[in-house]
């Protein structure tokens, strides 16, 4: 409380400002300031009053940035600025910008919990046009402004909310509260929007995502007179409201994907990725029609951007599996003439090449097959598959394995297979069948138990058990995906069938395929081979 000396000592200062006396009312006050902060025991109280005259005196001095110095001041000292609002709103005006010992002394309000709103307020726009948007959004005591602002003080203003939903998205951190702030910005944030749904996509909190989305799709263009866009983000909503339902839900919500995909193909008719995704979905679909369907998106791809190599090669693959070897082929080699290190590509022109030459073989084209084949060992001399061709056709022996009789085999590399010897490790893997390209093997479609052997320098044999004995013929293409104990990662093969096997675990019947490490992906003989070396 203020005792009777004090208010005797106010009431004086107030009349020399109504006398107009500023000097003398100043140099009075900065003395007694000056007094009581030598005194042991401060009066808060009376000096908060002296902090608030003086910036009185200084406001009709005009000396703005030091009347706000001693308001802040007055504030520290339990001056109450809700019994002088009309003051404040006079003065908090004429305040353009902040200096670093006004930034420093809302700092220290703040740690108090001394500030004001409009203090608050004054910080943040302070900071917003100081710093960069890096420091702004990843510094966690500018959100804790902002959410002070927002939680506390009860600031609703378009400014305030969209810098706490930046700071949010920017964080990653608690995106119900993204959402809420986004629905109360309405579509004419709509950037803020779509960017605090994308975030949520990230984190995997597709629930709010959807929902996000779907209130920029449903929003009109009417609300957007607040503050337009600076572009449409219907189209981005589609396409990722589109991913949720095709590549997240799935199942039944693949037919509302597909719609939304649509949808956004009627905003934008050039984007490439969107065609593909749309390739993507119906290739993944059963049945010859969704094949169609999907090639036919892959090749409008192609329209919009010709050097697209996601589309071209899925058209190969769709090609290759329709026994279209020569037009897969077409596609794959443009891949590895622009891209030679593009993943897979490799096996696939091998493998497109391969058939190939079976073709010519089956229409009696045999130099032509010939041709192929003798490029395919000049490439790899452990070519298996070319060598069987080969074989059939009559120029080699009937025994790939066999080097004594290979007249592609020379003495240097028959010293080189001496040189690796090769050593039965016996190493236990899993096994799945996902494709068998002749239909010799009808080997289970489940994982099944198997083991690697034969390990050497150019590759190794997995031997896969049978239930019953098959008719299975020496040569027969299958592919697997090979999964090695500690690893979630399978390893995808491709081989031929070498020879047959017996007593593998307790199971009679059992074939062995080769693996060419010549004809895997660099990763996948990578991981096999270190594998190996540390179960030798």
């Amino acid at each position: 409380m203020i005792n009777w000396s004090e208010k005797k000592k106010l009431h004086g200062l107030e009349k020399l400002i109504q006398d107009n006396e500023f000097s003398l009312a100043e140099s009075e006050c900065n003395k007694l300031i000056s007094t009581l902060k030598e005194k042991s025991f401060i009066p808060r109280e009376f000096i908060s009053e002296l902090f608030f005259f003086r910036s009185k005196i200084e406001l009709s001095k005009c000396n703005y940035e030091s009347a706000f110095s001693s308001l802040l001041e007055a504030i520290g000292y339990d001056f109450d600025p809700e019994e002088n609002m009309p003051f404040f709103d006079k003065l908090i005006p004429k305040i353009s910008s902040l200096n670093d010992t006004h930034v420093q002394m809302i700092k220290s309000l703040i740690q108090m919990e001394k500030d004001t709103p409009q203090v608050l307020v004054l910080l943040i726009r302070h900071i917003d046009t100081q710093w960069s948007p890096y420091q702004k959004y990843r510094s966690a005591e500018y959100k804790s402004w902002c959410e002070r602002a927002f939680k506390k003080f009860g600031l609703r203003d378009s400014f305030i909310l969209e810098e706490l939903g930046r700071c949010y998205i920017v964080s990653e951190e608690d995106k119900i509260e993204v959402y809420e702030i986004c629905r109360e910005l309405g579509s004419s944030f709509t950037d803020l929007l779509y960017r605090a749904g994308i975030v949520c996509i990230r984190v995997n909190r597709y629930d709010i995502a959807e929902k996000i989305l779907l209130s920029i799709i449903r929003a009109e263009k009417a609300k957007y007179l607040l503050k337009p866009p600076k572009m449409d983000y219907h189209f981005p909503a589609y396409v990722a409201l589109g991913d949720i339902c095709c590549f997240v839900k799935k199942g039944e919500f693949i037919k509302d994907g597909i719609f939304y995909y649509q949808e956004a193909l009627k905003l934008n008719k050039k984007c490439a990725s969107l065609y593909n995704r749309l390739g993507d979905v119906y290739r993944k679909m059963k049945g010859h029609q969704n094949l169609e369907a999907s090639k036919d998106f892959y090749l409008k791809a192609l329209e919009v951007d010709n050097d697209n190599t996601k589309a071209r090669y899925w058209l190969g693959t769709a090609f290759l599996s329709e026994g279209e070897y020569e037009t897969a082929f077409g596609y794959f080699n443009l891949i590895s003439n622009e891209k030679p290190d593009f993943p897979d590509i490799n096996r696939k022109i091998i493998e497109c090449s391969e058939f190939i030459a079976e073709s010519y073989v089956k229409k009696g084209e045999k130099d032509k097959a010939k041709a192929i084949c003798q490029d395919l060992i000049e490439q790899d001399s452990n070519n298996l598959k070319a060598q069987m061709i080969l074989k059939e056709i009559g120029t080699i022996s009937a025994d790939p394995f066999d080097d004594s009789h290979s007249p592609l085999e020379t003495t240097d590399k028959k010293r080189h297979r001496r040189k690796y010897p090769r050593a039965n490790t016996n190493l236990n893997a899993t096994t799945k069948i996902i494709r068998d390209e002749l239909k010799y093997l009808n080997l289970i479609p489940e994982r099944i138990s198997s083991k690697i052997s034969n390990i050497s320098a150019s590759g190794a044999v997995i031997e896969i058990p049978l239930h019953k004995k098959e008719p299975v013929l020496l040569g027969s293409m299958t592919e697997v995906e090979l999964y090695l104990p500690g690893s979630r990662d399978p390893v995808h093969i491709r081989g031929p069938v070498v020879r047959f096997l017996t007593s593998y675990s307790g199971i009679n019947d059992s074939v062995g395929f080769a693996i060419n490490f010549t004809d895997i992906s660099q990763f996948s003989k990578e991981k096999i081979i270190d594998y190996v070396e540390q179960h030798r």
